[in-house]
């Protein structure tokens, strides 16, 4: 429960930061400012203490793949 709730919630904040991105652009009229979650990583990267950032998020995107492997076999079809 640990692992998915970690991936979960790292998850959730890529989607969020995309967003993030997104409403930006609605907001400022400029379709450039839109990025995907590739762009809110790259965006991550160049922060203070982006490569640590980055990190933590790479490792709680493996704990929600983890997670989703898991749960495989509770899965109904």
């Amino acid at each position: 429960e640990g692992v998915g709730a970690v991936g979960m919630s790292v998850r959730g904040l890529v989607v969020a930061a995309s967003g993030y991105f997104v409403l930006e652009s609605a907001v400022t009229f400029d379709r450039g400012h839109a990025k995907g979650s590739d762009g809110a990583l790259r965006t991550l990267v160049h922060q203070p203490l982006g490569p640590l950032w980055l990190g933590a998020v790479a490792l709680g995107l493996a704990a929600f793949g983890c997670f989703s492997l898991l749960e495989i076999p509770y899965v109904k079809p």
